[in-house]
This record gives structure tokens, sequence and C-alpha cells, in this order.
């Protein structure tokens, strides 16, 4: 038995179906997020990037980004959210975190490490949130002294003798 609605039924069903297809079905867009792909390597005592891409880029409402060191369990590094940013306590990361939050928009949630420790190695994970989905990924950090210059003393190695000056950070007594 065929369904009948007369013509109030068809017009409400052409007028629909017209909407749909000129505004689109509401699809979530499938979201991809990058880390580097090779170690991060860091200097003591310096700032690094460790980089993370969402793509395609946008700046979506109501975003979460969090960043945390992979250890034992996850130890917060820097949390934003869309109602503001805060740096969370944790493994001496206060103030010496920031984002990029001018460069949301290009997809760029990448996490700025300052003045970094011997400590900060590791694993890192950027997980990004929007109540319709979540993606993570991780970035490995090495971090390495200053490179030595050899000048001033002597340094004697098994063949040779070398003039060096070691530099050191921080206080020396």
């Amino acid at each position: 038995m065929p369904v009948t609605g007369g013509p109030w039924l068809s017009d409400t069903l052409s007028s629909f179906l017209s909407f749909t297809l000129l505004m689109g079905f509401s699809v979530p867009e499938k979201f991809s997020l990058a880390g580097s792909p090779r170690p991060v390597v860091g200097v003591i005592g310096q700032d690094v990037v460790l980089p993370c891409q969402l793509s395609p880029p946008a700046q979506l409402p109501s975003m979460d980004v969090r960043w945390r060191k992979i250890g034992s369990g996850f130890i917060p590094v820097h949390e934003y959210s869309d109602k503001g940013t805060q740096d969370l306590p944790g493994e001496n990361y206060q103030n010496r975190t920031e984002l990029f939050l001018k460069e949301f928009s290009n997809g760029n949630v990448s996490l700025k490490l300052k003045r970094l420790h011997v400590a900060d190695a590791g694993k890192y994970q950027c997980f990004v949130r929007n109540p319709e989905w979540s993606r993570e990924a991780t970035t490995e950090l090495r971090v390495q002294g200053p490179t030595g210059i050899c000048f001033g003393a002597r340094f004697v190695t098994r063949r040779k003798e070398k003039n060096c000056l070691v530099w050191t950070l921080g206080k020396t007594s």
C-alpha cells in the first residue's frame, strides 16, 4: 500500500531535500594530529619547540589542547581550553611552557618548553579534543649539554694534547 500525504507532504519533502542538498550534511570533518616523526633535540638551558600539527588546519570552538609527559603515568605539562590557558603543576613546568595561540587557526598546537632541564628528556603527548572527537600524537625530546669549545687550558687525550675551554651552566664554586 503506497504512502500518500497529499501535496503538503510532497512539498515538505521536496523543500527538506533541497535544503539538505544546499546546506550539506553536518558530518564532522576528519582530523589528524601529527607530532615529530624523529626525536627533537634540545640543549640544556635553551628553549625548544615540540611540534604538533592539526590537519586540516582549523580553530575549533570548544577545542582543548593538552600536553603531557609520558612516564609511569601522564604528567601534566600544559593545558589550553576555550576558557583560557593555564600552566599545570608537575615536574618543574611552572612558567616554562607556552602554546602558540595565534597559530591555532593554522593547525599549529605545538608546545614551547623554556629553559630546558635534563629531566625534561622523554616522550610527550599532544592531545586535542572537541565535543565530537579527540586525537593524540607523541613526540620524543632528547636533551644534550652545550657543546664545548677548545681554547686556553690544556686537555690531554691518549695521543694528543689539546687546548680546551670547558663551558658550564650555572654557578660554580
